[in-house]
């Protein structure tokens, strides 16, 4: 499904005829001249245009901003070595030609989320490369497996057409999962789900406590908030991505509206259950 094809002969080709710079090189050509050329497209987009026309992988990895996330249950990319290895893999044939083969007409600013192509299902970027929401065939080739795997870990009755979203741990090492119902968007009632285990006990079996819910998003950011309940009206609020420096957390309440605050960290089902 995913073959990368060496830009040997191009690359050749540029050094016998000294058009390296001029967009003659690497992909895109004519594309890649006009976006180094454009006075309205920001450096970090030319920067990224070129570093991909050229399959520089350190040269894309120097401007990324870390952690990479990618879709759980895939690994996220914590460094610029983890990323020049993972370079390959990332940046295939769509994503090549879609960043090397676009003119600055194509490239728009999106106010305070920074400057996208093709309305932000490639990447993202600011001063640095710091999102990538596009999943390249191979990726999406491990991604199945590894959700598969996961999921056949649970009980049977916890299996049917889950996917997995997140796993958590709290600072009183609870475990908790939250998965998403196939096919369905996050924002509909009872689509997502959050299995919480308490300390110590097995991730293969039954868990503490279920809870139902689905996504908001909050203020002019967007700020994703996920709001789970149970069957006697105790709920589950996740900030996945707080507007503060707080940092992610999970707040129970009661059906009175007591509750606490959890701070939680990110954590890959698969480590845990070995």
């Amino acid at each position: 499904m995913y073959v990368y094809f060496p830009l040997i002969l191009l690359l050749a080709a540029g050094a016998l005829t000294g058009c390296h710079r001029n967009g003659g090189a690497g992909e895109g050509g004519d594309k890649v001249a006009a976006i180094e050329k454009s006075g309205t497209v920001p450096q970090p987009v030319k920067r990224l245009v070129r570093v991909v026309a050229d399959g520089d992988s350190a040269g894309f990895a120097a401007m990324v901003s870390y952690p990479l996330q990618r879709p759980y249950p895939l690994r996220d990319i914590e460094n610029e070595q983890e990323m020049t290895a993972y370079y390959t893999t990332l940046v295939d044939d769509s994503l090549r030609q879609m960043l090397t083969h676009r003119g600055p007409e194509d490239w728009e600013e999106y106010g305070w989320r920074g400057w996208s192509v093709a309305d932000g299902k490639y990447v993202w970027v600011d001063s640095t490369l710091y999102d990538v929401p596009y999943v390249s065939a191979r990726e999406s080739d491990v991604l199945a497996e590894k959700r598969r795997r996961e999921m056949e870990s649970l009980l049977p009755e916890f299996q049917g057409t889950w996917d997995p979203v997140a796993a958590l741990k709290t600072d009183r090492d609870q475990v908790i999962r939250v998965d998403a119902l196939h096919g369905h968007e996050p924002s509909e009632k009872e689509s997502l789900r959050m299995l919480v285990y308490n300390k110590d006990m097995n991730l293969r079996g039954k868990p503490s406590r279920h809870f139902k819910g689905c996504l908001e998003q909050e203020g002019t950011a967007m700020t994703p908030v996920y709001i789970f309940i149970d069957d006697m009206g105790y709920k589950a609020i996740w900030y996945a991505e707080p507007s503060d420096e707080t940092g992610p957390a999970i707040r129970f309440e009661g059906p009175d509206g007591n509750g606490e605050d959890l701070p939680v960290r990110k954590v890959y089902w698969e480590d845990l259950v070995k």
